[in-house]
């Protein structure tokens, strides 16, 4: 039992180090089945600038979603804080029953910290809006832009 903990506490310890930010999907399933929401837990982000965390989380959004294929679909991508205490999954599957325009999860809007929305406009135009949240559910950056679909 004391070797479980050992090892429980350096694995903690060194993920507490690591200075890269960690993006994985909260439920693989549920983001492979193509809802127009996407979920995922980010740790580590608290070692960057606002604008530099900004500028991750779209890079892994462009290249994870890519504008020409989803250029018919909108699209929000939601980043959560990675937390060993809460268990986003099992409420996924209830958000697409209360919440199924603005796939929030609500009791977790505190741990929200950032959602980067594709919207189409015409068919020749996109939204495209980044927003990072501080723990109050507060906008602290927004950054939108017009993209034209080619």
């Amino acid at each position: 039992m004391k070797k479980h903990i050992t090892l429980m506490l350096i694995f903690f310890f060194i993920s507490c180090n690591n200075k890269n930010l960690s993006i994985e999907p909260i439920d693989k399933k549920f983001n492979f089945e193509g809802w127009q929401f996407q979920y995922y837990e980010i740790s580590n982000y608290k070692n960057f600038s606002e604008e530099d965390l900004l500028n991750k989380l779209e890079n892994f959004v462009k290249n994870k979603y890519p504008l020409q294929k989803y250029k018919n679909k909108n699209l929000i991508v939601f980043f959560y804080k990675k937390s060993i205490f809460e268990n986003y999954k099992d409420d996924l599957n209830e958000i697409m029953d209360k919440d199924p325009d603005f796939g929030t999860i609500g009791k977790y809007r505190g741990n929200l910290i950032a959602k980067i929305n594709y919207w189409k406009i015409d068919d020749y135009k996109k939204s495209y809006t980044r927003i990072l949240f501080d723990n109050d559910d507060n906008q602290k950056m927004v950054r939108k832009d017009t993209l034209l679909i080619k």
